[in-house]
């Protein structure tokens, strides 16, 4: 990455939205690979200790999709928010204090 006194905003914009990106991916390709890991585990797991009440409810699809939604959204604010921090830090400053 050049010296950020030879950054244009622009460019400067497009570094730091890259390492963002960059700090998401990873992240968020292991939270979708366990939604869809998950769910059926779940689904087979309440099944069966539901199965001992005389009153209870349907497991539908759309309660593992809300579910898997929520804690996307929630790993995407996590991470993002880490990843911005430390997209905006700066590294002599942070390796001085180390």
């Amino acid at each position: 990455m050049p010296a950020k006194e030879d950054l244009t905003d622009q460019e400067g914009y497009y570094w730091f939205l890259l390492i963002v990106i960059l700090l998401n991916r990873e992240f968020l390709a292991r939270v979708t690979l366990s939604i869809f890991i998950a769910p059926p585990i779940a689904w087979w797991t309440m099944s069966r200790w539901l199965d001992g009440y005389a009153y209870r409810i349907h497991l539908s699809p759309p309660l593992f999709l809300l579910a898997g939604l929520c804690g996307i959204l929630i790993a995407l604010l996590t991470v993002s928010f880490q990843s911005i921090r430390a997209a905006r830090a700066n590294p002599a400053g942070v390796l001085r204090n180390d």
